[in-house]
């Protein structure tokens, strides 16, 4: 096999399960959606109302359970078993459960959504306050459904099927509690022959071993809350002073109960706990919005805002953020503008509270094979797997997946942020329908509520040498990874920035109007800064696909589209593109190009700086998508009627590969994965 990410290395000749032909790279699903709205009109106010119902069904697909005796609870294949030929306990081995079929995840989710409230502008009575408008509402939402799997299998009885058996008088294996001993047959088991090839494993055995799991989950929402809006006096600009001020009260509920057998920790296939948890809080707010200059030489306009929030959460107390604008207009054509704001996010229920559970992330074990690491037996990679419970030459673990313990974190802290912002405006009077806009943007967000990743521990800890990570990874007697501890937590600082651009142009003819847009992003930086007990850790993500933690961050992105209308007749495209970034593979394992970190920056409070760049990298080549639509719109006696239709990625434009991306070959959520397809719509208002 070719080895593009270090092509010196001629790769490895394993040839393994493919279960990527088997996973759902999009979910089909069901959605049935009802909406009312209406409203009554008072002398002095308006009451109105929206109702909304959503009902979703729908199944996910994963390929068949792999059976690795040595990664479930120590569970091995036994010496004693009738299928085991090499009279020793096999502590790692692999197969994929063919038999069993899919595993599946069928969702059955139904959300309502209510909303009340009544508006109305305040009379002659309130004197300087009268014609402010005034708005006060109650919200009640929830979303309840059960969540059904199948295709999964109950370690407890795994244990039994790959321990020790015996044939019984009739020559058929059974399983046995003590080596030997037929006295001991444990009822219903029958014994699994790992070593066969597909169809080995008999219906009897997959109905002992298998089972159907289903738990239920909901999410509460109900707020009520008060603005009032209007306008004060004008300074020395035509249009006066603005005030916005408003107070809400919002408590939210979510729970999920867990499968009881996945509650236990006897599913093989992700075991959790139950989840439970609320808060609710108080927020109020102000938004103050001052036009100062108007039509004076040089200053076309000059207008300033303000705004603050108050909050107090039940979880974490009170917090205060603020936002500062200014625009300036020198003259018609030019518009500059900035801001400077302060920002904070909750910790959501799921981050705080989520029950503790299995997932099963993209990872390698770095210690698979100490003669492959830097530095080989007598390197420091070595020393801290042996550190750490590897025992001869290295794990044996090869598989490219690490089961991983999550969950909530009750003490977590809010996410808090600061952001500038300041562009330019351009709109020539020489030119109609012409505009330009550059925006640079500059974010840090400090406590980032995250979780680390595996690949990344598992790096930090052999790679990296930090001990923090080393403290979360779990390992069996036999060295193997049991299972990596990675919870909610407030992990760091977050920096990013860049600019902001586009252009917009309308041209009107005699054979249609013809529109045309172009935004795009340019990415200057983006920087993970984990807090360690042992110094700070910085990632630069910019054009970068880090061991899949972060998603892919190319420096640069752009939208185009051009469109023509005439009459009721719209037509146009779309073009999408996403520039070329790095991956790279992992340094403790060059003949794979799995999961790998570019570059690290360990900021050492005694030893200082130092940057560590991984030259085992290979760029993702750019991606380019075109969509095409058109519709058109007449009216009738009954009202007015909509056709559209399109093709999304006109030209089947298949994502480029990503090596590190092992669960979905791309990035989901960088590219389209569908390919091509039409799609069309009809709308009729009455």
């Amino acid at each position: 096999k070719f080895n593009t990410v270090a092509p010196d290395n001629g790769g490895t000749g394993n040839d393994f399960y493919n279960f990527a032909a088997e996973n759902y790279l999009t979910i089909p699903s069901t959605t049935i959606q009802g909406f009312s709205s209406g409203e009554v009109k008072f002398p002095v106010l308006r009451g109105y109302y929206e109702l909304s119902y959503t009902q979703r069904n729908s199944t996910q697909n994963a390929a068949p359970m792999p059976l690795n005796p040595g990664d479930y609870a120590n569970i091995v294949y036994s010496k004693d078993s009738v299928y085991n030929p090499f009279g020793t306990d096999l502590s790692f081995l692999g197969r994929r459960l063919v038999e069993f079929g899919n595993r599946t995840y069928a969702e059955d989710l139904s959300t309502f959504r209510v909303v009340t409230g009544i508006d109305g502008t305040l009379s002659s009575d309130f004197g300087p306050a009268q014609g402010w408008f005034w708005n006060a509402a109650v919200n009640y939402g929830r979303t309840s459904g059960t969540f059904t799997t199948g295709g999964a299998f109950r370690n407890s009885r795994v244990q039994s099927a790959t321990g020790p058996s015996i044939k019984d008088t009739n020559g058929n294996p059974v399983c046995v509690q003590t080596a030997g001993q037929i006295g001991t047959e444990i009822a219903g088991c029958t014994p699994l022959n790992l070593l066969g090839g597909p169809g080995t494993i008999l219906s009897s055995q997959q109905d002992y071993l298998a089972f159907s799991g289903t738990s239920r989950a909901y999410d509460q929402l109900f707020t009520v809350g008060a603005d009032l809006s209007g306008e004060l006096f004008p300074l020395l600009a035509e249009r006066p002073l603005a005030l916005a001020l408003g107070y809400e009260f919002r408590h939210q509920l979510g729970s999920q109960i867990a499968d009881p057998i996945a509650a236990a920790g006897d599913s093989a296939d992700f075991n959790f706990k139950s989840t439970s948890g609320g808060f609710h809080t108080n927020e109020a707010y102000a938004e103050l919005s001052v036009p100062i200059l108007a039509n004076m030489p040089g200053v076309e306009a000059l207008e300033a805002s303000i705004a603050g929030r108050y909050v107090n959460y039940s979880t974490f107390g009170d917090k205060f953020t603020y936002k500062f604008g200014a625009r300036y207009t020198p003259i018609r054509d030019l518009t500059v503008r900035g801001t400077y704001s302060t920002a904070f996010r909750a910790p959501a229920i799921s981050e705080l509270y989520l029950g503790n559970k299995e997932t099963d992330p993209a990872a390698i074990d770095p210690c698979a094979n100490l003669k492959t690491v830097q530095g080989g037996l007598t390197g420091p990679v070595a020393a801290r797997c042996i550190a750490g419970g590897v025992t001869g030459t290295g794990s044996g673990d090869t598989g490219l997946q690490e089961l991983t313990r999550t969950g909530g974190t009750s003490t977590l802290q809010p996410e808090t942020a600061k952001a500038f912002t300041a562009g330019l405006v351009f709109q020539p009077q020489a030119v109609r329908n012409l505009s330009f806009t550059l925006d640079y943007f500059n974010v840090i967000v400090d406590d980032a509520i995250g979780l680390t990743g595996t690949a990344n521990i598992l790096f930090g800890c052999y790679i990296g040498g930090v001990s923090e990570y080393c403290d979360r990874i779990v390992r069996n007697a036999s060295g193997g990874i049991q299972y990596v501890n990675d919870f909610y937590a407030n992990l760091g600082r977050i920096r990013t920035g860049g600019i902001d651009f586009a252009a917009r142009y309308a041209l009107p003819t005699d054979v249609g109007r013809f529109a045309f847009g172009f935004d795009g992003s340019y990415l200057a930086f983006y920087n993970i800064r984990l807090r360690l007990k042992t110094g700070d850790v910085v990632i630069p993500g910019k054009d970068n696909y880090d061991a899949g933690s972060f998603g892919a961050l190319p420096a640069f992105k752009a939208t185009t589209g051009l469109d023509w209308s005439l009459g009721g007749f719209i037509a146009g495209l779309t073009g999408r593109y996403v520039s070329s970034f790095n991956e790279c593979s992992n340094p403790s394992d060059p003949t794979t190009a799995f999961g790998g970190i570019c570059s690290v920056i360990s900021v050492d409070p005694v030893n200082g700086t130092s940057v560590s760049a991984n030259p085992l990298r290979r760029r993702v080549h750019s991606y380019y998508q075109l969509d095409v639509h058109a519709g058109y719109t007449f009216t009738s006696t009954v009202g007015k009627t909509s056709l559209f239709a399109g093709i999304m990625n006109l030209t089947d434009k298949v994502p480029p590969y990503i090596y590190s991306a092992a669960l979905a070959n791309s990035d989901p959520s960088t590219y389209d994965y569908i390919g091509r397809y039409v799609y069309g719509r009809i709308q009729h208002r009455f």
